[in-house]
């Protein structure tokens, strides 16, 4: 993890690189800002860089798509890109990103009808959904 910003600043964002694959011309980098003190923090980002023999080529990605740059992104985040294939029980939720249950109540609470929705199943357990998936970062 390397600071980008110098640490002086009122604003701080940290990079951090996915797992470096066999392909030694290929990086995907993620940014992340952690501190602001003129503003709300600005969202994340990532690239895919290209290293080749006359250009290096930058190509936005969604950090959701990488695994090890994913786990830094806030967990509401990660629950709107797993449930854009449709909604899951708290409990399918928080394994499948790794958290505990009562954290996904929580996020699931703070963001009602704001990014999820809680939909009643055929067996009486609640699912969480999407609200409207076009509107989700």
């Amino acid at each position: 993890m390397a600071c980008v910003a110098p640490t002086s600043a009122p604003i701080t964002t940290i990079s951090s690189r996915g797992r470096s694959s066999s392909d030694r011309s290929r990086l995907t980098l993620g940014l992340f800002n952690r501190k602001s003190n003129v503003g709300p923090l600005a969202p994340a980002v990532g690239y895919n860089v290209t290293f080749g023999p006359e250009r290096t080529t930058f190509t936005r990605t969604d950090l959701a798509d990488v695994p090890d740059l994913a786990e830094k992104l806030p967990v509401w985040q990660r629950m709107a890109h797993l449930l854009r294939s449709g909604s899951l029980t708290m409990a399918a939720v928080a394994s499948e990103l790794g958290v505990p249950v009562d954290t996904i109540v929580k996020t699931t609470k703070r963001h009602e009808n704001k990014v999820f929705v809680r939909v009643p199943g055929a067996d009486g357990v609640y699912r969480i959904g999407l609200l409207d998936s076009r509107n989700v970062a």
